[in-house]
């Protein structure tokens, strides 16, 4: 709702209903004396209602990991991605707004212990 404050500058005031969630599952397993696998993978997900727009956000990650612990090093390599979605939906007066789905290049990560 628009009102007039003192000095003639217009306010705004507007309530909204934010809702959502996620989730994380993260696992390790160990394989043999030496070797170690992980896999994490993580989704969120976030909603709000305005009076003139309604954004939608979505976001995937996933990652896994696989360890080597020698004798006297050790070697850490694995790979990342991403996914990810904005859909804003405008009210009453404007078009939908439809922002393109990204995805993250993989990641791939490497480093001697």
């Amino acid at each position: 709702m628009a009102e007039l404050a003192p000095g003639g500058v217009t306010l705004w005031q507007d309530d909204f209903v934010s809702r959502g969630g996620h989730a994380l599952v993260d696992a390790q397993r160990r394989i043999g004396a030496r070797n170690r696998l992980g896999l994490r993978v993580y989704y969120d997900r976030a909603e709000r209602t305005q009076s003139y727009i309604q954004p939608t956000y979505d976001t995937l990650d996933a990652q896994t990991q696989h360890t080597y612990d020698g004798d006297r090093h050790g070697v850490v390599w694995g790979a990342g991605f991403r996914w990810w979605q904005d859909h804003s939906s405008a009210q009453r007066w404007a078009p939908p707004i439809n922002l393109p789905t990204r995805t993250a290049p993989t990641a791939l990560f490497c480093r001697m212990k």
